[in-house]
Formats: C-alpha cells, structure tokens, sequence
C-alpha cells in the first residue's frame, strides 16, 4: 500500500535520481523503478538482486534465476498490470523496445525514463505496458 506522504517521496526520489548517472546493477531502468515503488510503499521488490550484476547480461541472468524471463514478469509478481490509459502517478511503464525494454515512472501524460545522464521524459503514448504501483 502506498505510503500517505507518497507524493513528496516520489518527488524526491525523482528528483535524486535526475542526477545519478545511469549504471546496471546500481542506477538501471530495473533499480530505478522498484526504487521509485520502494519510495511509494516502503517495500524492496529488488533486495535480492539488486548489486549483483553490471552488465546487461548479468541484469537478464539475475532476473531469470528468479524463474521469470523479463523484468515485466517479475513486475507481474508484485504489481497488476493494466492498460496505459488507466496509468496514473506513480505508476510504473515499459517501452518495449527488447527482451529487456526501458521502464519508467508515469508522471502525467508523460513517464519519466533513465538516461544515461539521469532522466528523461517520454509521453504515455509511446508506451506499451503499465503496472499499477499499490
């Protein structure tokens, strides 16, 4: 369940992670999202891999030694997926451009996605999948 100050800890978060460089296994679209989830709700979906790679090799082999084969499955595992239009504030969404896709924060019309400097926004529309971050 989300935290009652969600908002201002999302924001903050955000805003943090603006200005970290991007970097696997530390600062990566995975770590980025079950981070922002993890300053909504209090809770770490990614404890248990997050660190353990640096490549994004190393990403996909962490997340299939958790018997899922993407990281959309493992979302599946934690949150309910739902179609784009119905995303909303702090709602994680993947633009499934691989195996692996980017995932971002929703934040409006747009979603806020890694960059290798620290963030980008995309708008919803260019987005394919959504989660519902309770």
């Amino acid at each position: 369940m989300r935290h009652n100050l969600w908002p201002s800890r999302l924001n903050d978060y955000l805003e943090a992670a603006s200005e970290r460089p991007f970097s696997w296994g530390e600062h990566d679209c995975a770590t980025f999202v079950f981070g922002a989830a993890e300053a909504m709700t209090g809770e770490d979906h990614a404890a248990s891999w997050r660190g353990k790679y640096k490549t994004r090799a190393g990403a996909l082999k962490q997340i299939k030694k958790h018997g899922v084969e993407n990281l959309g499955e493992w979302l599946d595992k934690f949150c309910s997926r739902q179609p784009i239009n119905f995303s909303q504030r702090g709602d994680i969404v993947s633009v499934d451009q691989d195996a692996f896709g980017a995932f971002g924060i929703v934040v409006g019309a747009e979603a806020i996605f890694l960059s290798q400097d620290g963030t980008e926004t995309r708008p919803l529309a260019v987005c394919d999948y959504s989660w519902r971050v309770e």
